[in-house]
């Protein structure tokens, strides 16, 4: 039992198996890159398991105000922003399709766009209109799949993909249909349950325990009525009295587990319960500090209207290019969903619906929410008309002409951007040449950081690039402790790969305050830094780059346990958090008592992918082996050197580290010599001694025995 706790204890339980938001801040990316890329060369950014489009809409709203600033000030606008984006999962990459659709819908005017997008980031329940439009956006993304038709097509390239991802994709894509079942509240409680095990009937205790002693001292705009709220039942940010009863069907995913002793795909919610979605969705910064006024020791607004603003303002960047302000008689009235509720005055002079234009007129943001309000619409409301008004088809053509070409300018405005869709296993990516010092810069999610192990990954980057490797700052399940050296650990992983911290972007060498660290990578220097950074950990000789795959010689502990000590996949990347010896959670005890858990948590990191076993799908942990080379469950054992591996490009990797030994013939013996070297007689074959003797059954009631050891 202990084993098992232990083991389940590197994991983060309640992270999950997927990523469907991430856990930093949104940042602009074009400011990582400062220089390196000058304004006349294209950014290209390879983002791995970011988790959402929260880096991919920052930068395409900063680059709109550096496009719009230059043509103001007669300088070339921006080149091409090409983002590439890396899931292991087609949920994944699904989840980004459609959170760039809804961004990118500009059908809809921006305030409706802003709510939806974070009521289909963040909650597990939805409006009943809301889950009908997912469905719709879904359609248009087969079509861009499928066909390439769609105003988005020219935006999404799925030539990267192989077609049985593809396929993957629009499977995904297919089952956010409204037909669909999906009991997302069955399947979070499910989660929950088998998170808290004993603690379930006091979650609200450890809930609190979270929010107070690890959330509210690094963000304590996030109120804690709604991390309990949402802790609880799955709603983060809720619009007015809507009634949210319909399953956001994009946090549905398939996975992998054992049920009753057989392997099984199960489809549930295998997302975050723990960390909430808050700080993805742009609510613990904004580049407006009124934002964070407190007034007796209180937070004036809360993580919910942070992130409507963020949002606000990348849509706002996106079509005019220009930068969302409030004005100061506006900001006391700034709130999430007030636009609406309360119709405020700063609602009507920034968000709102002035009176409907004439056909003549140029049609404005007010005629755009009339498809989305469409879906709305309700019995009540059908039956407020026993008949129809007759409509002016003419008319109606007109504004639907105008409409479209409303639409059709701000896709025109948008500045220039390409998303490349990545999927599959990683060493197939490391080793294409497509993709051989592509990138100007590299992002890393802290539960992909195994993949910077691999020493091929500087062949991804140009000569001169940035990295951006994020911190386990936000992760609840883990103590101040453990993110200073999960910090620690990325840094001294980077130096082994040559890179060295980017002193400029203001990133100190801190896992516990930075949500990021930044780092240089120059290709004249990286060689000896990477030589020097070995050394230092000890990782010397031919053998360097084969431990630092293993993670032999990052795998101490920070409790002080020695390698090994724990019965650990030698492939993951381990955040491990605090839990009891009998449990499987890991949010910390239930009553405040840090010495409840019997020891410190502790953080490791290796090289293989945190593939992690779904521990809600069987009655035990499903076996620990794991290929040394991709992280995927492995299936065969090298028997040169004795590792485990997944498929036939794992074992030639191996092969590469570890050729097989050449074999030695032994002489032949003459015809009819033993093995003490005198000559039998024919017909004689001799049977060592004392060796039993079996029988061999012809057919029923006839037998004989043969001289044939056992």
């Amino acid at each position: 039992v202990e084993r098992r706790a232990r083991r389940s204890m590197a994991r983060l339980q309640g992270a999950g198996s997927i990523r469907f938001w991430g856990f930093t801040p949104p940042f602009d990316l074009g400011d990582a890159v400062n220089g390196v890329v000058d304004e006349s060369s294209p950014l290209r950014a390879l983002l791995v398991g970011p988790g959402d489009t929260r880096h991919l809409l920052a930068t395409l709203a900063a680059t709109a105000q550096r496009s719009c600033a230059a043509a103001a000030a007669g300088k070339p606008a921006p080149t091409l922003v090409e983002i590439s984006v890396y899931e292991d999962r087609p949920e994944g990459l699904a989840r980004q399709l459609i959170l760039l659709s809804i961004a990118l819908d500009f059908e809809l005017p921006r305030r409706e766009r802003a709510e939806v997008y974070l009521e289909v980031l963040a909650n597990t329940l939805v409006r009943e209109k809301t889950s009908a439009y997912i469905a719709s956006r879904a359609t248009v993304l087969r079509l861009v799949l499928a066909h390439g038709l769609g105003p988005l097509a020219e935006y999404i390239d799925v030539s990267l993909l192989k077609m049985k991802d593809r396929d993957a994709l629009e499977e995904v894509l297919q089952l956010y249909a409204e037909d669909v079942p999906f009991d997302a509240v069955r399947y979070r409680d499910e989660r929950l349950r088998r998170y808290y095990d004993a603690r379930y009937d006091a979650r609200k205790n450890v809930l609190d325990w979270d929010y107070t002693m690890e959330l509210k001292p690094i963000a304590p705009i996030v109120h804690k009525l709604h991390f309990r709220e949402w802790r609880m039942t799955g709603l983060a940010f809720e619009v007015r009295n809507a009634a949210y009863v319909a399953p956001n069907r994009t946090l549905s995913s398939m996975a992998f587990g054992r049920e009753l002793g057989m392997s099984k795909m199960r489809r549930g919610y295998w997302g975050d319960v723990v960390n909430s979605p808050y700080v993805a969705a742009g609510g613990v910064e904004a580049d407006d500090a009124r934002l964070f006024d407190v007034k007796s020791n209180q937070q004036v607004k809360t993580a919910c209207d942070v992130a409507y603003y963020n949002v606000l303002s990348w849509l706002t960047s996106l079509e005019t290019g220009a930068p969302f302000c409030l004005k100061p008689s506006d900001v006391a009235d700034f709130a999430y969903g007030s636009s609406v509720a309360g119709n405020s005055d700063w609602a009507k002079d920034i968000l709102g619906k002035p009176q409907m234009p004439r056909i003549d007129e140029p049609i404005t943001e007010a005629l755009e929410g009339s498809r989305f309000e469409d879906l709305s619409c309700t019995e009540g409301a059908a039956a407020a008309s026993s008949e129809p008004e007759p409509k002016d088809s003419a008319r109606e053509a007109a504004r639907e002409a105008a409409k479209a070409k409303v639409v059709a300018n701000k896709f025109a405005n948008l500045p220039a951007f390409k998303l490349r869709l990545l999927s599959g296993e990683w060493p197939e990516i490391l080793r294409k040449p497509r993709h051989a010092g592509r990138y100007s810069l590299l992002y890393v999610a802290s539960h992909a950081a195994h993949l910077v192990a691999d020493d091929r990954v500087n062949a991804l980057l140009a000569p001169r690039a940035r990295v951006v490797l994020e911190t386990a700052k936000f992760l609840l399940e883990t103590r101040k402790d453990n993110r200073l050296e999960f910090g620690k650990r990325l840094l001294d992983l980077g130096a082994s790969r040559g890179w060295t911290v980017d002193s400029t972007a203001g990133s100190a060498p801190d896992g516990a305050s930075c949500a990021h660290l930044y780092l240089r990578y120059d290709a004249q220097t990286a060689g000896a830094i990477a030589t020097e950074a070995k050394g230092r950990l000890g990782l010397t000789g031919g053998e360097a780059d084969d431990a630092l795959s293993s993670g032999a010689s990052l795998e101490h502990k920070a409790d002080g346990s020695a390698p090994g000590d724990e019965a650990v996949e030698p492939d993951a990347v381990l955040i491990e958090a605090a839990g009891t010896a009998g449990g499987e959670g890991g949010a910390g005890p239930a009553m405040g008592d840090k010495a409840a858990t019997g020891r410190a948590p502790s953080i490791s990191i290796t090289a293989g992918a945190d593939k992690g076993v779904v521990e809600e799908l069987g009655q035990q942990q499903a076996s620990a082996s794991v290929c040394a080379i991709t992280g995927l469950p492995a299936k065969y054992k090298d028997p040169v050197s004795g590792k485990p591996y997944a498929n036939l490009e794992a074992f030639r990797e191996l092969r590469k580290r570890y050729p097989a030994p050449e074999r030695v013939l032994a002489p032949e013996r003459p015809a009819g010599a033993d093995e003490a070297g005198g000559e039998r007689a024919q017909g004689e074959d001799r049977q060592p001694e004392g060796l039993p003797r079996r029988p061999i059954i012809l057919n029923p009631g006839m037998a004989r025995r043969i001289n044939r050891a056992v």
